[in-house]
């Protein structure tokens, strides 16, 4: 969720979701890993320590034994934002030979505001949630469904969260989206306007590649 947030504010790629958060640490090419209170993996510090990564807590609520603490301040945050980049920075030149950085890569379109939502179906001078209304009214969209939530270990990566907005899309209901299951939709390539006409029933593809969003 705070890999969204951060995308969608500041247009920073999401390396990945809560079931690759160890991932990203064995590539060896991660020098600090911030965490907050959400989904954090308590072995991610003993994973840290078989590389050079330094894992730092920012909240007095979730810290983790082994790991480095600095707490964020949002009264000051250029403060610890200084001090946090500073220690990554620092560890560089820990930096082990053996970095794998895999290549694959997703397109995808996010970080739909109730201000971007609006210009996008009225455009600058007619904003208005009119249209989708009427498309709710005439059935093209046969329903809205908000989809959140984490991985399951249990069960193939993504899996869960990619069949069932596929199954959502495939029967006219307009997704929205954040979270882990944001990212694997992402990775599925269900978040970019052409996801409509190849995935999504009649009805709501009609709407998506009319207006040009993602279904």
């Amino acid at each position: 969720c705070t890999a969204n947030e951060i995308l969608m504010r500041h247009g920073v790629p999401i390396a990945g979701n809560f079931l690759q958060q160890e991932l990203a640490i064995v590539t060896g090419a991660v020098d600090a890993m911030v965490v907050d209170v959400q989904c954090i993996m308590q072995s991610i510090q003993t994973v840290a320590e078989c590389y050079h990564t330094k894992i730092i807590t920012t909240s007095p609520k979730a810290r983790i034994t082994g790991a480095a603490h600095i707490e964020f301040d949002e009264h000051d945050a250029l403060k610890s934002a200084r001090e946090i980049v500073k220690t990554a920075i620092e560890n560089f030149p820990n930096r082990k030979a053996n970095v794998y950085i895999p290549d694959n890569e997703t397109d995808q379109i996010a970080g739909f505001s109730h201000e971007t939502i609006n210009y996008l179906l009225g455009g600058m001078f007619r904003a208005s949630y009119r249209p989708l209304n009427d498309n709710i009214i005439n059935g093209r969209i046969r329903g809205l469904a908000g989809v959140v939530g984490c991985n399951n270990a249990r069960t193939k990566h993504n899996e869960g969260h990619v069949n069932m907005v596929k199954e959502l899309i495939k029967n006219d209901v307009l997704v929205v989206t954040t979270g882990c299951n944001a990212i694997a939709c992402a990775e599925a390539g269900l978040l970019v306007p052409e996801a409509a006409k190849k995935f999504a029933g009649k009805g709501l593809a009609e709407v998506c590649e009319t207006v040009g969003i993602p279904p």
